[in-house]
């Protein structure tokens, strides 16, 4: 009897096992969430061998972008094997009673993420994360057979065009060859795409050639900051008694986080302070400000904006005397800049700098990855010999950007302001060279160990 009963009972864990593929296998729908692209609808497919699986978006996706020639090349030396856009390697799974524990790495052109998290009756909820394991992304959805394409993707490219046309900050970009290819190559390749992932994929690799920033298709979803885990923007650490590091991952705070940690700065009473701007790629002009406010030490003119209202008249900068006439913008406060951007053909920054702002030594850290709003500020900083900058040249991507919606939860990202420092630099596909140049990686310990004089 005993032995009965332990034989039914290996016989029925066995039965168990079986089963967990089938509930693994096959197709599901789900949203995928980075920082880079929001959020896309696409397809996943696992598949399973053992306690094993992988998983992939469509494939020969990769053909909408190389073509059907230069795909298979590609494959060879790139992320897209088998031609899907993402995928699951090194995927394990185990089961804990209803649940199926799922690990893996998640490849794509935006980076390699760990992939964790379970399917519970048919639905998946997975982490993303790098290596310190903090949420970085999400993938959530269900285990379903899905009608593709998912949208009418010509439509929703149209409209895309339509709201460019009227909201970027020259029309007559528009009418130029590399623009016109653009178009073109997007028309050719819309009625093949079959998910928002292949809509943002193909979208931003065939305006990468525009040479434009602030130009994107993307997609959300209404409260995105629950998917993605909002992030600290700046940290404070104390190098030595005189030297303070200050890291700023994101203009996308508030000024009064800026403020509030130029409080602490203050009460420390450092002689050099140390502000990391590397892979800070910008944000909103109101933290952009409040820095500023808190590091100059005299008023500042901090350059201008010019909008459609001015490049529709003409295609000259301002001379001088007309740079006069713009109207002056001083807060920290978004809301104000984006009225005046929409309403004024002009708009001069000006700094003016808080009752105690910082006076002592100042070196602030750059890379390639340093980007929008942080560019003028850097660019300021050397031309008054404020600051020194040490690292890599700068981004280059400097105009005014603004989200606007187009249907469905997608939008359009749109450059609706070029951007000219007082001297009459543009930064925008140029960048901002510093006065030391070293590798990014080697930046802090060349301040540390080679500049500041204690």
């Amino acid at each position: 009897m005993t032995k009965h009963f332990l034989f039914l009972l290996m016989i029925t864990s066995l039965k168990s096992y079986a089963q967990i593929p089938d509930k693994i296998d096959g197709k599901y729908l789900v949203n995928l969430s980075l920082p880079d692209i929001g959020v896309v609808t696409t397809t996943l497919e696992f598949e399973t061998e053992g306690n094993t699986f992988k998983s992939y978006s469509r494939k020969d996706a990769d053909k909408l972008l190389l073509g059907n020639v230069k795909a298979p090349l590609v494959r060879k030396m790139s992320n897209f094997k088998n031609g899907s856009l993402i995928r699951v390697e090194k995927g394990e799974f185990t089961k804990a009673l209803d649940t199926i524990k799922l690990k893996g790495v998640l490849v794509s052109s935006m980076g390699n993420y760990n992939f964790i998290g379970y399917i519970l009756n048919d639905s998946i909820d997975i982490n993303l994360s790098k290596r310190n394991l903090v949420t970085y992304g999400r993938v959530v959805g269900n285990r379903k057979d899905v009608k593709l394409p998912l949208k009418d993707y010509p439509k929703l490219f149209a409209n895309a065009m339509e709201i460019t046309k009227e909201k970027i900050y020259r029309k007559s970009l528009l009418d130029e060859s590399k623009w016109k290819n653009f178009v073109s190559s997007m028309n050719n390749i819309l009625p093949e795409i079959q998910d928002d992932l292949e809509m943002v994929s193909t979208f931003y690799y065939f305006s990468e050639k525009l040479n434009t920033s602030h130009f994107a298709f993307l997609k959300s979803i209404e409260n995105n900051s629950e998917i993605i885990e909002k992030r600290k923007y700046t940290t404070l650490e104390e190098k030595t008694p005189s030297t303070g590091y200050l890291k700023i991952s994101s203009f996308d705070g508030t000024s009064r986080e800026i403020d509030s940690i130029f409080n602490l700065i203050s009460q420390k009473n450092y002689k050099n302070l140390i502000v990391d701007l590397r892979n800070n790629q910008g944000g909103t002009v109101e933290s952009g400000m409040a820095l500023a406010n808190n590091i100059f030490i005299e008023p500042t003119n901090g350059g201008i904006f010019l909008t459609q209202k001015w490049f529709n008249k003409r295609e000259t900068l301002p001379s001088l005397e007309e740079y006069k006439q713009f109207d002056n913008f001083s807060q920290s406060n978004y809301d104000q800049i984006i009225s005046g951007i929409h309403s004024k053909q002009g708009l001069v920054l000006r700094v003016i700098p808080n009752k105690n702002p910082f006076t002592g030594n100042l070196f602030v850290l750059t890379n390639k990855a340093t980007a929008s709003t942080c560019e003028p500020l850097i660019y300021e900083l050397k031309r008054q010999k404020r600051a020194v900058l040490v690292g890599e040249k700068s981004a280059g991507a400097m105009l005014n950007g603004e989200r606007f919606k187009l249907y469905d939860n997608y939008f359009m990202y749109i450059p609706t302001a070029d951007y000219y420092t007082s001297d009459g630099y543009r930064i925008e596909q140029n960048g901002v060279i510093p006065n030391v140049e070293t590798k990014s990686e080697d930046a802090l310990d060349k301040v540390l160990k080679g500049l500041i004089k204690e």
